[in-house]
């Protein structure tokens, strides 16, 4: 196997999302910036990760300023401010 095939390889199974964030560090209390629902960037506190939550995909469930839950994709954290 070239270099470049297995550093591929390596890289489908990264546990890394398309925007760089590690998935298996995220928990409850972790606090990033996420595109909510109406394509705004906010700070939200998670209180929690499913790594097979809708359709097959990776959610996280927040609170959200107005105290009402919310969930959203992983894909759609733009930045982890902490684990």
């Amino acid at each position: 196997m070239s270099l470049l095939a297995a550093l591929q390889q390596h890289q489908a199974k990264s546990s890394f999302n398309r925007g760089g964030v590690d998935e298996s560090r995220l928990s409850p209390g972790s606090v990033v910036v996420i595109r909510d629902e109406n394509d705004v960037p906010r700070h939200v506190t998670l209180n929690g990760y499913e790594e097979d939550g809708k359709n097959g995909d990776a959610t996280v469930d927040y609170t959200d300023r107005d105290g009402d839950g919310r969930w959203a994709y992983t894909s759609q954290i733009l930045k982890v401010i902490s684990y």
